[in-house]
């Protein structure tokens, strides 16, 4: 969070700015986990709702009380969280990442074999 490494910074303003990343970030994840949850070309797995949603809302949740603890003057142990709660967003993110490249890889290779295998199909003599 580079709020935090910016000089001059008061625990009020750093609270702030952790508070509102925090609030966008559950707006955010809530909104895009009602929209996976509607799509019919893939229906998310266990694992799916665990990484893209269950982890984010708690680092997330982490930022908002980080903000809590900033405020209430404890900025050591509040910056201490900081730090851990970025390390797992940035985890997070890098293994959704991850996750979303190699689908639409293989996505796109099981498209690109259905559609010559339609094509193979009715070009041989004698199959119907």
């Amino acid at each position: 969070m580079y709020l935090s490494s910016l000089p001059g910074q008061t625990p009020v303003s750093i609270g702030a700015g952790c508070a509102i990343l925090g609030l966008a970030g559950l707006t955010y994840v809530g909104g895009a986990m009602l929209v996976a949850g509607r799509i019919r070309e893939y229906q998310p797995v266990g694992e799916d709702w665990l990484w893209h949603g269950a982890f984010p809302i708690l680092a997330y949740v982490g930022f908002l009380i980080v903000a809590v603890v900033v405020c209430a003057g404890h900025v050591v142990w509040g910056l201490r969280v900081l730090a851990a709660d970025t390390v797992f967003i940035l985890l997070t993110a890098i293994h959704n990442a991850w996750d979303a490249a190699t689908w639409v890889a293989l996505s796109a290779s099981r498209r690109k074999r259905d559609d010559s295998s339609d094509v193979t199909d009715s070009d041989t003599p004698g199959t119907a």
